[in-house]
């Protein structure tokens, strides 16, 4: 009974440890975000800012915010901002049960009665909201198609990023109208001294923690963990992949974006070399990570 008992513990134990190493596994690398396709995006200057003030009240019937979905109730417009306030009512039907009481006497007996019937209910809500984009705090903006997973109309979103404020989410039903949109937003921020530059690599990255450095066996403090490609950026021409790890530029170690931006200012051709985790199945079926270290060549526009 005691070896039993021991092997049991040791069953139990080995169990523990596999579902932890499974578990830590999976925390220390981001998860790919299934919902939305990340594009490439350059705005193109419009010729005044009466053209993009034209364009924005052209198409304000055909985008709304990204969460209400509601197209707007007021619309003012100049070349310092765009103010909006939008606001509806939704109607819900339901039934609620009522219940019913009474009684009877038989003699002098008297008997409770209890019941109730279904009726039907309805509920009125009232919503309101709005936003403000001062053109002279844009700080960058993107473009997403929420299409493969998206079952609304309005499947492309214009990520709109100001300094130091939540970011506003506008939503379009394609491609060319939330880049007309974002051309103009572009085009009324410069107006008022602000450039809007897309991201020089088309990437997202952030340094590898201790625990990445340690699986991939790199010194602390080295490489960049791609979290993000944009779809047409030169480093998805490139074939930069996601979880891809940067660890340098023209020989260079590199270990955060921003020292891999200045590195690359003025070039118009950069060499990367990465670090790959692939699974590899084997001859005899085992998948297994391999490691591979790849060069890479962009070629900037």
């Amino acid at each position: 009974m005691r070896k039993i008992a021991a092997l049991i513990c040791i069953a139990v134990f080995a169990s523990g440890c596999a579902t932890l190493t499974t578990q830590q596994a999976k925390s220390i690398w981001p998860a790919k975000n299934p919902y939305y396709e990340w594009y490439w995006y350059r705005p193109v200057m419009l010729s005044s800012a009466e053209e993009a003030i034209g364009t924005l009240k052209n198409l304000q019937q055909n985008f709304v915010e990204y969460g209400s979905g509601q197209h707007f109730k007021t619309f003012d417009l100049d070349k310092y901002g765009l103010r909006t306030k939008w606001e509806w009512t939704e109607t819900t039907q339901s039934t609620e049960y009522v219940p019913t009481y009474g009684g009877s006497f038989f003699g002098s007996t008297y008997v409770p009665y209890y019941g109730g019937t279904y009726q039907p209910r309805t509920d009125v809500s009232q919503y309101a909201g709005g936003f403000v984009i001062p053109f002279a705090e844009v700080s960058a903006l993107e473009i997403y198609d929420l299409s493969p997973y998206e079952k609304r109309a309005y499947k492309w979103n214009l990520g709109v990023y100001l300094d130091n404020k939540a970011p506003i989410s506008l939503r379009a039903p394609d491609e060319k109208t939330v880049k007309q949109l974002g051309d103009a937003i572009a085009t009324l921020s410069r107006e008022q001294g602000r450039i809007i530059k897309p991201l020089r690599f088309g990437f997202k990255g952030f340094p590898l923690t201790p625990e990445q450095s340690a699986e991939l066996t790199l010194q602390p403090g080295t490489g960049i963990l791609v979290h993000a490609v944009a779809i047409g950026s030169p480093v998805e021409k490139a074939g930069l992949r996601f979880l891809d790890v940067i660890l340098e530029e023209d020989g260079q170690p590199v270990k955060d974006v921003d020292e891999l931006a200045a590195l690359s200012e003025k070039k118009k051709n950069v060499k990367l070399k990465i670090l790959r985790r692939e699974k590899v199945t084997d001859a005899t079926g085992n998948t297994n990570l391999q490691k591979t270290e790849l060069f890479l060549t962009l070629k900037f526009e």
